[in-house]
């Protein structure tokens, strides 16, 4: 059996926060001594999404009822949270900016959505739903 290890950056958290714009995840974000944790030992950034082109370095993110919009390139990751406000507030726009200006184009990029609630699951009033 191989028990090899492969080297893996501390996880980073997304906290969704509308406006704080997109995180880049490099080796000086990593490095700042003032990083906030979780109760968990989660490094925790309140923003719209995450990039990051460090190898083995996990994005992850919490949401109550949204999707996970994770995108993929072969030398890039992003991850936001796929919500009504997300689309709305251009963040998804954002978060493609990062892959673009990092000269990764549209074409090798893969998006995966994860697991979220439907609009079976609850109702919305009607100002929610115009906007």
């Amino acid at each position: 059996m191989n028990t090899k290890k492969w080297p893996v950056n501390d996880p980073v958290l997304l906290r969704s926060q509308y406006g704080k714009g997109v995180q880049e995840v490099d080796e000086e974000f990593l490095n700042r001594s003032n990083l906030p944790k979780n109760e968990a030992g989660l490094i925790v950034v309140a923003g719209d999404g995450l990039f990051t082109r460090l190898p083995n370095q996990p994005l992850l993110n919490v949401s109550g009822d949204a999707h996970s919009i994770m995108l993929e390139s072969q030398t890039a990751i992003a991850i936001l949270v796929g919500s009504w406000r997300c689309i709305g507030k251009d963040i998804f726009t954002n978060v493609m900016d990062s892959f673009l200006n990092n000269k990764i184009q549209l074409k090798d990029i893969t998006l995966r959505l994860g697991p979220g609630l439907g609009a079976s699951s609850y109702s919305i009033g009607e100002k929610t739903y115009l906007d």
